[in-house]
């Protein structure tokens, strides 16, 4: 994933995000809720510097599935 440049293109978009910041820096999460190539796609960022965040797909299996739900429009039911 690259950062943003005017009038340039990429292939995630984000459509939300969830923050969470601990009592302690180890405790920090973010997921990033994204559509890449029209499939849902969960990225997560664990960093604790403050600089720069490295994200990579979650490997968290309920958040990917309860995502992927939403996105296909599906019930439980």
């Amino acid at each position: 994933m690259k950062g943003y440049r005017a009038g340039k293109k990429f292939d995630y978009h984000v459509v939300s995000i969830f923050n969470y910041n601990g009592d302690f820096a180890e405790e920090h999460i973010t997921y990033l809720f994204c559509v890449y190539d029209n499939k849902p796609i969960v990225l997560v960022d664990q960093t604790t510097n403050g600089d720069y965040i490295a994200v990579k797909e979650t490997a968290n299996k309920d958040v990917k599935k309860g995502f992927a739900k939403i996105i296909n429009s599906e019930d439980d039911d």
